[in-house]
């Protein structure tokens, strides 16, 4: 894939992970923890099940594995998402550029077979 297809479809993510963020910033705080009957329960707990796939990916660019998802509880409230790493990029964005080259060129601890994983 080109480097700039990557950056491309990170910056339409971060584009789109704003849109659904300014729309909850909006429900108050018995519709944002509200039961809806849904797989995630709750918006708080959907919107915490989409940060936690963003963070375990960009963990795993950087060379980490984690085994959990994160707790919704511990966002109990929309501007707590906010404050997670990926959750807020209107300060700038994640370095991507510093991942892909991490990706381009892996670091000689990172085994292969797990580059390769990183990538499907």
């Amino acid at each position: 894939m080109e480097l700039n297809r990557i950056f491309e479809l990170y910056g339409y993510n971060c584009w789109a992970d704003q849109r659904v963020l300014a729309a909850a910033r909006k429900l108050d705080s018995e519709k944002f923890l509200r039961p809806m009957g849904n797989s995630f329960s709750s918006v708080r707990d959907t919107l915490a099940h989409i940060l936690s796939g963003e963070w375990i990916w960009l963990e795993r660019w950087q060379g980490r594995y984690p085994t959990e998802l994160l707790n919704p509880a511990d966002f109990p409230t929309v501007h707590s998402l906010f404050g997670f790493p990926c959750g807020d990029r209107s300060q700038g964005q994640f370095p991507i550029e510093e991942l892909c080259r991490r990706l381009i060129t892996p670091h000689p601890a990172l085994p292969q077979q797990k580059v390769v994983d990183l990538v499907r």
